[in-house]
């Protein structure tokens, strides 16, 4: 059975391109933004906070 995702909008508040990187390659999403500087993801629920500590760090802003 594949592990179950859940949906999420990520609003970068970091213009730093490796952290963007990193951050996806780890999650498993692209790491293209759009000009609004948001990215769309479906991430693992298990990594789910794992994300939403990089959030209270403000490296980005987790929408659902």
């Amino acid at each position: 059975m594949e592990d179950s995702k859940i949906a999420v909008v990520i609003r970068w508040n970091t213009w730093s391109r490796a952290t963007i990187e990193k951050m996806s390659k780890r999650f498993g999403f692209e790491p293209h933004a759009s000009v609004n500087r948001k990215t769309g993801a479906f991430i693992k629920k298990e990594d789910m906070n794992l994300l939403e500590e990089c959030e209270k760090l403000g490296i980005i802003k987790i929408s659902k």
